[in-house]
């Protein structure tokens, strides 16, 4: 089962404000993503408020909102390719960590303004 999708078929998730979905840039990212949106909308158990799908390393972000439009769900952002993110994985370092001018914060900081309304 791909990733996500336990949770809603085991109905963990029952209410929740707000599904952020992440994308990457590969067809099974866009395929998984296109099953969680259905299966919350065609659930009678699951109740999600909004949705809001977020792209993944993408260079293009055009891409994440077409699909987003496809879909008729909201489109968070694009987080993009991060050197910080691999150095820090490898070191063991804590991602929280990162520095405020890293493009991947930046990037994660703006999205959750706009998800949150902020």
């Amino acid at each position: 089962m791909e990733a996500g999708l336990e949770h809603l078929s085991r109905r963990v998730d029952a209410n929740v404000d707000y599904l952020v979905i992440t994308v990457d840039p590969s067809k099974m990212g866009f395929s998984t993503a296109k099953k969680l949106v259905e299966m919350v909308r065609t659930s009678e158990d699951v109740t999600i408020k909004k949705i809001y799908i977020v792209g993944n390393l993408f260079k293009d972000e055009e891409i994440v909102r077409e699909f987003c439009e496809k879909l008729n769900v909201n489109y968070g952002g694009v987080v993009p390719y991060d050197e910080n993110i691999q150095k820090y994985n490898l070191e063991g370092k804590s991602l929280l960590e990162l520095p405020t001018e890293s493009p991947a914060v930046i990037a994660v900081e703006r999205i959750v303004k706009k998800i949150l309304e902020l």
